[in-house]
């Protein structure tokens, strides 16, 4: 029963955020749907339901060692890492080392990344509670087949190095649609708060609440948008509305992760067709440019949720709203 609501409510947050995209100029329909939700194929038949993807639960906790016994790729043994040129992936390190071992300055840190010369290294987040993602694109260029192999080693003290290694392979970037449009990749948007261990594996810092909203990343073919939960436009809101009408309360939430949802979607279409946003310019920037970004759309986004609510809230009472 529960499973049945909760996919529903994906379904119905995914054609909301088709439809906010269509009147934002960006048609991207439903997989299998060339006409949006609930439409039809262009033979008249019902397209076959796709079956949404469910956001995994936390990730179990890691117990740390020292000195540590393993370092090791999430992706399964044997599991080829694919790419396809032009694309950034993270991909998760798993270690029982403390975070001690990680170092932001390759001469300073135990573990070490080895890419090779097929890939180029864009950096890793800290080492957090056993967990890290090492950030890895391939060229614009790379030659489709192309193949290479990915090393992670974990140096210590008077004992051998431990380290892991997966082979990788670049492979066809996506077709479109059969109607020559890309179609409304998976999504998913999950709320997380500075006690998380999302949080600082992420990057984010622990003492700037106010300059991070929110960052999207492609894992495992699911284009996942994390949010602060503290961030202060969107908890003032949600606790005014805990406090003056709760019944409420989870239906802005919903808002307010749709309206994220639209704006990463906009941006990875952006950078997938080559917008302004993907010009070649300086990681530091392009980032930095990005959390401004994402920070000014959050505050919009927070306002946008409130008024929906209210004017809802409004109509079932046969009101308006100022």
């Amino acid at each position: 029963m529960h499973r049945h609501e909760d996919e529903s409510a994906t379904e119905q947050m995914r054609a909301e955020v088709a439809r906010l995209l269509r009147l934002q100029g960006l048609e991207l329909p439903l997989p299998g749907n060339g006409h949006g939700a609930g439409g039809r194929s262009e033979g008249g038949a019902r397209p076959e339901r796709v079956r949404n993807r469910r956001p995994p639960g936390p990730p179990k906790s890691i117990e740390i060692h020292e000195p540590p016994t393993y370092i090791r790729f999430v992706a399964a043994q044997g599991e080829e890492i694919e790419f396809y040129p032009g694309q950034r992936r993270y991909v998760r390190i798993e270690t029982d080392a403390n975070s001690q071992y990680y170092h932001s300055d390759p001469d300073l840190s135990r573990v070490n990344f080895i890419a090779g010369e097929m890939l180029s290294d864009a950096g890793s987040t800290p080492l957090n509670g056993g967990r890290l993602r090492w950030i890895l694109e391939a060229p614009a260029n790379a030659r489709v087949g192309a193949a290479g192999v990915i090393r992670v080693e974990l140096r210590r003290l008077r004992l051998p190095t431990l380290s892991d290694e997966r082979r990788f392979t670049v492979i066809q970037a996506p077709a479109r649609s059969s109607t020559g449009r890309p179609t409304l990749p998976p999504f998913q948007v999950r709320g997380i708060s500075p006690h998380d261990e999302m949080w600082s594996t992420l990057g984010w810092p622990a003492d700037a609440q106010e300059s991070v909203a929110s960052q999207a990343e492609l894992e495992d073919d699911v284009l996942t948008v994390y949010y602060s939960t503290v961030y202060p436009p969107f908890l003032t809101k949600r606790n005014s509305f805990e406090q003056r009408d709760a019944t409420r309360t989870a239906s802005f939430v919903t808002r307010y992760e749709i309206w994220l949802a639209v704006h990463s979607l906009i941006i990875r279409q952006g950078e997938t067709e080559q917008s302004p946003l993907a010009r070649p310019v300086p990681e530091e920037a392009r980032e930095e440019f990005e959390r401004q970004e994402r920070c000014r759309i959050a505050t919009m986004a927070a306002m946008f949720a409130a008024r929906e609510v209210q004017e809802l809230r409004s109509a079932e009472l046969g009101t308006t709203t100022d």
